[in-house]
């Protein structure tokens, strides 16, 4: 029933798993769920499944195993490290959106004409849009180059 790379797994102190070898060339790893292995009635289910074009190698095999057994602490470490990150990167983003809220409350407290139309229209008068009506074209227009017969004077 087991393949001869049940060996690989049983010298790295894993007896239940194995190789599952299909004829397209794709493998797979897998585990058998009762001892002892008798064909046809021992039920197994797929550990790492849809492995193509990589050579069947102990180095491989080891690697993925060792990564996806909760047993070991480097695993455990790892799924910590994700967690702070993921925690970090929350409180960065909350960090960013209080900053976000005060400079905009500072922006519209210093503006007494936004604040009047605020009051007037509403919070719909914060929306970017209606913002740059009021901004005066000037501040958006540039001096237009002067030009003499192909020479450009500023």
């Amino acid at each position: 029933m087991v393949t001869p790379y049940n060996a690989w797994f049983r010298s790295w102190g894993y007896p239940r798993l194995d190789l599952n070898i299909y004829d397209d060339g794709e493998w797979e790893i897998i585990e058998y769920l009762r001892s002892p292995v008798v064909p046809a009635l021992t039920p197994w289910h797929r550990v790492l499944m849809d492995i193509r074009n990589t050579e069947i190698n102990p180095w491989f095999c080891k690697k993925y195993v060792e990564n996806l057994d909760v047993e070991k602490q480097h695993v455990w470490d790892e799924l910590d490290r994700n967690e702070e990150r993921h925690r970090q990167a929350l409180y960065a983003e909350e960090l960013h959106a209080t900053d976000f809220a005060e400079r905009a409350f500072k922006a519209i407290k210093q503006n007494p004409e936004l604040m009047e139309r605020i009051a007037k229209n509403g919070l719909g008068e914060i929306d970017l849009f209606k913002l740059s009506k009021h901004i005066p074209n000037q501040r958006f227009r540039k001096a237009p180059k002067k030009t003499t017969g192909g020479i450009v004077l500023s």
